[in-house]
């Protein structure tokens, strides 16, 4: 039997600092075989789908993919490709793209020492143009990568190539593909990915990675939160130096880059930014999603973005 990896929350400040509070679900564990697509809409009391049928809900979520894979694959082809990959400042900067990719990749994988790093396998939904491939494959046992834009998937493929122990997949922008759940995966991850996301491909994805997780399986991702809503922010300085330092870098990018009216324009007609979680919303969709038998921690820096933790 593996050994469960020990999490940030319990090796570091990431983790003294107390992530967030466990959360309970009132619904409890369901079983994973009524977790389908189809059943988002009964599942998720007290969401938009309530006033959706099954039907309804599965063809608009497959018609929201049709668009985000549509204008991913714009994107993908527009000479600010980086911009909208990771929106930070200097992202037209080759050393700036490179040291920042660094320092998430970092953050990624805070809490988790080399040992249990060697012995995971490592799978990461929107890996983009495989920007934090270089520094987070070489430090795990095996790498696979997805992403809805076919264009992103070839040129990880041709710039990073495929071996026995990375690998990169085009997915339809909602689920995990069947080719890919043929092992266990100690580590998903979405960096910066779910911020992009309507509410629907937001628990579509999260519905699907409980169905095939095994545990223990460690969850990471962050969202964005509405700015009206000032719960449970903290401040980074009350993480360890290493930490602070880390997230210091990832909480400045956000807060300057929100204000870079020069990008405004590239976003506003599309659907860019994602669903805007309330924290008391976010804690219940998390609640009832993973049940009592998953520790569910957030951390929020800014008004804008809460970073999750689930360990199932």
């Amino acid at each position: 039997m593996e050994k469960p990896p020990t999490c940030a929350h319990q090796k570091s400040r990431i983790a003294q600092i107390r992530w967030g509070t466990p959360v309970s679900s009132s619904l409890g564990q369901q079983p994973h075989s009524t977790l389908l697509i189809g059943s988002i809409p009964q599942f998720f009391g007290g969401s938009q789908f309530m006033q959706d049928n099954e039907t309804e809900a599965a063809s608009k979520l497959k018609d929201t993919c049709s668009v985000l894979k549509s204008e991913w694959t714009q994107r993908s082809s527009s000479a600010r490709a980086r911009f909208y990959i990771a929106s930070h400042p200097g992202w037209q900067d080759s050393k700036k793209w490179t040291e920042q990719a660094r320092i998430d990749a970092s953050f990624v994988l805070l809490g988790l020492n080399e040992a249990q790093c060697t012995d995971m396998n490592v799978l990461e939904i929107g890996c983009g143009n495989g920007r934090l491939v270089p520094f987070i494959a070489s430090r795990v046992k095996t790498y696979t990568g997805i992403d809805i834009c076919r264009n992103f998937v070839d040129e990880c493929k041709n710039r990073l190539g495929e071996t026995r122990t990375i690998r990169f997949v085009e997915n339809n922008g909602s689920d995990l593909p069947e080719s890919i759940c043929d092992r266990h995966y100690g580590l998903v991850f979405a960096a910066a990915v779910f911020i992009h996301c309507p509410f629907n491909v937001i628990a579509s994805y999260l519905v699907s990675i409980r169905q095939v997780a095994k545990r223990p399986t460690v969850l990471r991702f962050q969202v964005l939160t509405d700015p009206k809503d000032l719960s449970d922010i903290i401040p980074v300085e009350s993480l360890d130096p290493e930490a602070y330092e880390r997230s210091k870098n990832c909480h400045d990018v956000v807060v300057k880059e929100q204000d870079a009216a020069q990008e405004h324009d590239l976003v506003e007609e599309s659907s860019y930014q994602g669903h805007l979680f309330r924290m008391d919303e976010l804690r219940s969709f998390l609640a009832d999603l993973f049940g009592d038998s998953a520790i569910v921690n957030l951390i929020r820096f800014d008004p804008l973005i809460a970073n999750c933790e689930v360990l199932l």
